[in-house]
């Protein structure tokens, strides 16, 4: 059964008005370093970290390899800039993948 076009914007709004919202991946990660015994040091790079993994994850996800100078920014900020392309690409290898998971068990070992 198809759903007539006409009921297309209903249907969205009533999937708006009535979706719980869902904790973002900066919500859970924003309460885990809450509890955590990171300084606060520690707790601002992680959460840049985090932000370049999300960036990480989009480009690689959309196949747009081009970098925005804030997404350069952030990745730098994390100390990840072996994924940026002398052109300002994106790019990357399966070694670099061992590093960014190294990372990720270091903050979820460290957690409380």
């Amino acid at each position: 059964m198809k759903i007539p076009k006409e009921c297309h914007k209903d249907i969205e709004e009533f999937l708006q008005a009535n979706t719980p919202d869902r904790a973002s991946t900066m919500d859970i990660l924003n309460f885990s370093l809450k509890g955590s015994s990171f300084k606060e040091k520690e707790k601002k790079y992680f959460r840049i970290f985090y932000e370049a993994l999300s960036i990480l994850r989009n480009k690689s996800s959309h196949s747009v390899p081009e970098l925005s100078d804030y997404e350069k920014n952030k990745i730098k900020q994390a100390k990840l800039d072996f994924l940026i392309s002398p052109q300002g690409k994106l790019q990357s290898q399966p070694r670099h993948y061992f590093y960014i998971s190294k990372m990720a068990m270091v903050f979820l070992n460290n957690l409380d």
